[in-house]
């Protein structure tokens, strides 16, 4: 059985949706869970979710 992990964070000011990982899996945030901004605006983006 293979071990299952969660990519989920508690966000902060500086937070990244789709900021580029060694392993290719970026960290996910959830409104209200942290400080941080959750934001995206369309299908392509940069590391933070907009354009």
């Amino acid at each position: 059985m293979e071990k299952v992990e969660k990519h989920i964070v508690k966000t902060d000011e500086s937070y990244k949706r789709y900021v580029i990982t060694e392993d290719g899996v970026s960290p996910r945030g959830i409104p209200v869970y942290g400080n941080g901004l959750i934001a995206f605006d369309s299908n392509e983006h940069g590391e933070t979710g907009r354009n």
